[in-house]
């Protein structure tokens, strides 16, 4: 169906300021640093994102992807992977929202489209249209090597302000993004939800 392939305004799940306000200061607990000088969560992060990690690795690799996310278009943009059943794009929309809490810079405009939709659309166009917001690309690696092409140059630019999110299955996304290796350039922060192994289980029992 071709309307689903239009860009979708995410007004129902959009960050608002009433999200925002809903903590107090006293709620807000001081970072503090875990082993390998990785800081820990905030209190409004532990919130946002304690069903994505399980174990103290995976909290670090978490930690480091949100640390590494820039509203400048030509570096911090985000792949998120998992599962077919993992929800992706709900991490992509949390990842957002600690953005607009971190950034004061984030306008809150906030959309997402699939990969294979995103074949139809002039791509600089529509990342103009969220200048200092955030792109959310479902199964990116459906696109095609001119939508890539197009997808980097577009973020090239140094005076556009701009974080996109490439979600998909970890297996498709890996292939993609060896396949597209001009991403890394303008995607350098990641993060793989991991199904949980009885070793995973025992480690985070602990």
């Amino acid at each position: 169906d071709e309307t689903e392939e239009e860009i979708e305004e995410d007004t129902e799940d959009e960050v608002s300021e009433e999200d925002l306000e809903e903590e107090s200061d006293e709620d807000v607990v001081e970072e503090k640093e875990i082993s390998g000088g990785i800081r820990g969560f905030s209190s409004e992060e532990k919130m946002l994102f304690h069903s994505y990690v399980q174990t103290k690795s995976e909290r670090k690799k978490l930690i480091t992807a949100i640390d590494g996310m820039s509203l400048a278009a030509y570096t911090g943009n985000v792949i998120i992977t998992g599962a077919e059943t993992a929800d992706t794009v709900a991490l992509a929309k949390a990842m957002i929202k600690d953005m607009q809490i971190s950034d004061s810079n984030f306008s809150g405009k906030i959309a997402k489209i699939t990969g294979s939709g995103l074949e139809n659309k002039d791509v600089n166009e529509v990342l103009g249209k969220l200048e200092n917001g955030a792109l959310i690309i479902e199964g990116a690696h459906k696109m095609s090597k001119e939508t890539v092409d197009k997808l980097y140059k577009a973020l090239e630019r140094e005076d556009r302000g701009i974080i996109v999110f490439m979600e998909g299955p970890k297996k498709a996304m890996n292939k993609f993004v060896d396949k597209h290796n001009i991403l890394n350039k303008v995607f350098t922060a990641r993060f793989d939800i991991e199904g949980l192994s009885n070793k995973a289980l025992v480690e985070y029992a602990k």
